[in-house]
């Protein structure tokens, strides 16, 4: 009888062992070499149907340096493109050699589901982070405009921050107010 409330036990550790360990590692930020990896997690679509990807590069912030003194922002990544596309303080800015460019890659992409932040969904659900912007998680967003999905930036403190999606359009910034967040559910 021992020997099976041991097992039990056991077995138990070992399963609450994969949910954690799924939950913090499932997915990941690769370097990006100009190649675009098996593994990265679609983003959204452009107006010709081709899939984005969701990528992230560093800047020296332009704001708040006393808070932070760099930035890790949420970008658009475009297949045969060498260079991202993120929102940042009204304008559309791009990464550089300099940028540090990663796209982000998951081992298991049916845990990733696109929900509208203001919708009930799973207990087992947490947003994506994305980056850091002034001392704050930014969560990886998704909206439509005309035949486009387009990624962006959506803060998870609104105390000074819109609530707002955040996408870059057209050299400068779009908001939306119906949008959906990307979600991992482990």
């Amino acid at each position: 009888m021992k020997s099976i409330a041991l097992f039990l036990v056991i077995l138990s550790s070992y399963d609450a062992f994969k949910i954690v360990q799924a939950f913090l590692s499932d997915h990941y930020w690769r370097e990006f070499n100009g190649l675009l990896p098996t593994d990265a997690i679609p983003g959204g679509v452009e107006e010709s149907g081709d899939i984005t990807y969701i990528g992230q590069f560093s800047i020296v912030a332009e704001y708040n340096t006393d808070i932070a003194s760099i930035h890790t922002i949420v970008a658009t990544l475009y297949k045969g493109k060498d260079r991202a596309v993120a929102p940042y303080r009204g304008h559309t800015i791009y990464s550089n050699e300099t940028s540090n460019l990663k796209v982000l890659c998951a081992g298991n992409m049916g845990r990733y589901k696109w929900f509208n932040p203001k919708s009930l969904f799973a207990p087992n659900c947490r947003f994506v982070i994305g980056g850091n912007e002034d001392g704050i998680h930014l969560y990886i967003g998704k909206a439509t405009q005309g035949r486009e999905k387009l990624t962006g930036k959506v803060f998870s403190d609104t105390s000074f921050h819109t609530t707002k999606l955040v996408t870059p359009y057209q050299g400068g910034e779009m908001t939306y107010d119906s949008y959906e967040i990307l979600t991992f559910c482990y």
